[in-house]
């Protein structure tokens, strides 16, 4: 098998819209929006953050490729710096797949084991061994060995439930964690008109340790929702810890609660040779890591990733992917 590694394209022109944000860090992306007072700064910081991380992916060793599918949308300085750093390598994805994918690859396919799991609402392909699937929309899950921890709404539907099924039955564990709770603006609002996000990869990471063993290292403010027959509302704290309990002991995998102070500073991917990259400026985390795995399978950007995740709504993990050939 061969294993390469995947950055979005730069396609920057999204950048300018106000997304709902995990409820817990809405005061946290507030000040850091208010630090761009121009759009100038702005498109000036993202870029030296995205070449920052294709810069760290090159120098950890990884055959890097860079999509690109939309040449009239990418931001052309960004283009040439990681075209350079990529050696002129290049992923294509179809052109009628939205830019918010060829930007986000992590949001098109996914892996539980050996397994292929590729995102059935953007992908329609059937290949023997190939699993289509939401569980291949990358943000909705972590995972690591054959071990799954999968955000879905409500409860499973027939499609998912059968893949779900399918997916137990070759032995794989898949656990399911409440969506969370997002804000747009100060205002309250009651807990039937939460809005809820389902990327689970912005507050939590797994990770497998150098000596085998697997942890979940999860936001431990994180605004779960429980969805129930009598309505939506978010956990209490003695629920939340329920619910983390479980999801260890389920997973088979030590829970290890922390607090973030980056934007999303837990969508770290863990590369097929155990190596992880995660953003500067995140010392309890970086610590933690580096504890679990090993000074030298623990990588940071050069500089603090913060406007991506802001203004793009988007966090390393996101960025990037894996592409294996078998």
């Amino acid at each position: 098998m061969n294993t390469v590694v995947i950055i979005g394209e730069p396609v920057l022109h999204e950048c300018f819209g106000v997304n709902p944000v995990i409820e817990n860090q809405y005061e946290m992306f507030e000040r850091i929006r208010q630090e761009f007072n121009s759009a100038e700064l702005l498109v000036r910081t993202i870029r030296e953050e995205q070449v920052a991380i294709a810069t760290a992916l090159k120098d950890m060793g990884y055959s890097l490729y860079m999509v690109h599918s939309h040449p009239d949308l990418v931001d052309e300085v960004t283009f040439e710096q990681i075209n350079t750093i990529t050696e002129g390598r290049s992923f294509s994805i179809p052109e009628i797949c939205s830019p918010i994918y060829s930007a986000f690859p992590r949001d098109l396919w996914g892996y539980i084991g050996d397994t292929p799991l590729h995102n059935s609402k953007v992908i329609n392909r059937r290949k023997k061994g190939n699993y289509g699937s939401v569980l291949g929309e990358g943000g909705k899950v972590i995972s690591t060995g054959n071990k799954m921890l999968a955000c879905l709404y409500n409860r499973e539907n027939s499609t998912e439930g059968a893949m779900l099924r399918k997916l137990r039955g070759k032995g794989y564990i898949i656990v399911r964690i409440f969506p969370l709770a997002t804000r747009r603006n100060d205002q309250s609002v009651p807990d039937e008109e939460i809005e809820m996000i389902d990327h689970i990869d912005l507050s939590a990471c797994i990770v497998r340790a150098a000596d085998g063993s697997d942890h979940l290292i999860i936001d431990e403010k994180s605004p779960f929702v429980c969805q129930g027959r009598k309505g939506s509302g978010k956990l209490n704290e003695e629920q939340q810890q329920r619910t983390f309990s479980a999801i260890g002991a389920k997973l088979e995998v030590t829970v290890h609660q922390v607090n973030p102070i980056m934007p999303y500073g837990l969508n770290i991917p863990q590369f097929f040779d155990g190596k992880v990259l995660m953003t500067q400026g995140e010392p309890e985390v970086e610590s933690l890591l580096k504890e679990l795995m090993g000074d030298e399978n623990v990588r940071t950007t050069s500089v603090p990733i913060r406007a991506i995740p802001v203004f793009r709504n988007a966090g390393i993990r996101c960025l990037t992917n894996e592409y294996r050939v078998y």
